[in-house]
């Protein structure tokens, strides 16, 4: 589909000003868009646009491949109000754009020092939060699938440049993601500043300048307007060309190594859901640092959903937290929060905080799939203990106790988590039909807050499938198809 649109004549007509791109212009973008499976036939495109050169560019250059793929853009601009009147100004010149080009504009008013102030970021990331977030909020809102930026092979450069001198590993080293979450693309990621300001020129189409954008108290602004053309004059007249093969490289690279590493991270962890990752550390430990980064870094990109703000130092920091598994021990990165405990990590989210009955912490444990061996929980905190093992169905084997339970292996979904009762819970308690509060079910039992809060709770996939020592859940229970068992037993006192 994308080679067809190679066979199209290279003047266009748009609102009827004539644009000209070269051959080798749109060539590069179409290869790029390609590769990359960036866009397909019918996606709705937002379009990020600043005003500057770069966003200006991509803008037009999505609108003219727009029919061809029936595409529906649309553009987005966020007044960062940090420059007074000429943030105004920039905000007025897209909406002009947009309406010139007969596509809907999304607009949004933030202080981003304001925001600044209150996050403890710096202006840049501040300003990028705030930025994305808008994005992504406006695309969900109007059934956008994709997001388009104008990155190009100059920004990619800088970037790797920047994380060089911050002592980054080959994850910083690969520089900007042509392609991020399938969501966010870059169409001009391999084009260079020099071809998108010749496009804009040979079409004399206008944009705006961001004076601070030479303001080199920025390391960003400090390595384009001196460093690089240092590095061309004296050094390599084609830098730009040579880090962004450098960073292909890597890239590759780092594609084969998550090869390598997936299926070591899927050993390790037992749980991985909702921002919750739990990593067993007891073989993980043994093994070599390369590949212990690695995995911690990928238990952090779980449970925070990206890596912004986590470095290597940080990551180190849970490796030392990790080697020192005698004790139970807690460490606070950015947006997340490390625990290791009973040779596990817990990576859990900031603000999650563990269920308390007056000064006991019950804490959260997990139960992995059960294969040849029984497998034995001991909740120190109650000196209670949970055993867990896999019977054949067998009439008149099963002995039912209220510290037994016994449940239709294949209706259980593993990994299991043990957890104290917490307000709101609900379950579907054996015989009923419908869902019942764990508070209306406690009371009609006569249970005492005291016990409530020491009572295990079993749960399947975010389901409540037993009260220890009360009742199982009726969505688990046994009937005439089944054929393997489930069966906890619950002891008060410890085996």
């Amino acid at each position: 589909m994308f080679c067809e649109f190679i066979k199209i004549h290279f003047y266009f007509m748009l609102n009827t000003d004539k644009l000209i791109l070269s051959r080798n212009f749109l060539n590069k973008i179409l290869e790029t868009v390609f590769n990359h499976k960036m866009i397909k036939h019918g996606d709705r495109v937002l379009i990020g646009v600043s005003g500057g050169p770069d966003s200006v560019a991509l803008c037009f250059c999505l609108c003219l491949i727009a029919d061809k793929f029936n595409l529906a853009i649309g553009v987005a601009h966020l007044n960062h109000c940090l420059r007074g009147a000429d943030s105004d100004r920039d905000a007025e010149f897209v909406s002009d754009l947009s309406k010139k080009l007969n596509i809907p504009f999304f607009l949004k008013k933030t202080d981003v020092n304001q925001y600044k102030k209150r996050s403890g970021l710096s202006l840049e990331e501040a300003a990028r939060t705030v930025r994305y977030d808008f994005f992504l909020k406006t695309s969900e809102k109007n059934s956008y699938n994709k997001i388009a930026l104008g990155h190009h092979k100059n920004d990619n450069a800088e970037l790797i440049l920047m994380y060089l001198f911050r002592g980054s590993g080959l994850l910083g080293a690969a520089g900007i993601p042509p392609v991020r979450d399938e969501f966010i693309i870059r169409p001009f990621i391999d084009i260079s500043k020099n071809d998108i300001m010749e496009f804009l020129s040979l079409n004399n189409l206008k944009y705006v300048s961001d004076a601070s954008n030479k303001d080199t108290i920025y390391l960003r602004n400090k390595i384009r307007h001196e460093l690089i053309p240092l590095l061309k004059k004296e050094y390599n007249p084609k830098i730009t060309e040579s880090l962004t093969r450098f960073a292909d490289v890597i890239k590759k690279e780092n594609q084969w190594i998550d090869t390598v590493i997936e299926p070591l991270f899927k050993k390790y962890v037992f749980f991985d859901k909702n921002g919750h990752v739990a990593l067993s550390t007891k073989e993980l430990k043994k093994k070599h640092t390369a590949v212990k980064r690695r995995i911690i870094r990928k238990a952090l990109e779980k449970a925070r959903g990206d890596l912004r703000k986590v470095q290597l130092v940080h990551v180190d920091l849970v490796i030392k937290l990790m080697n020192n598994s005698h004790s139970e021990k807690r460490l606070d990165l950015p947006d997340i929060k490390v625990i290791q405990k009973n040779s596990t990590l817990y990576f859990l989210p900031a603000g999650f905080k563990q269920i308390s009955c007056k000064k006991m912490i019950f804490s959260h444990y997990f139960v992995n799939q059960i294969k040849d061996a029984d497998i034995f929980l001991n909740l120190k905190e109650t000196g209670a203990t949970l055993k867990f093992s896999c019977v054949h169905k067998a009439d008149g084997e099963l002995s039912y106790e209220k510290s037994t339970a016994f449940m239709d292996f294949n209706k259980v979904k593993f990994p299991l988590l043990i957890r104290n009762f917490k307000p709101g819970d609900r379950f579907i308690p054996f015989g009923m039909e419908g869902c019942q509060k764990l508070k209306k079910f406690f009371n009609n039992n006569k249970i005492s807050k005291k016990i409530r809060a020491e009572c295990p709770l079993v749960e399947s996939d975010g389901k409540i499938i037993w009260i220890a020592g009360y009742r199982i859940s009726n969505c688990v229970k046994i009937d005439r198809k089944t054929e393997k068992v489930l069966k906890i037993q619950l002891f008060l006192h410890g085996i």
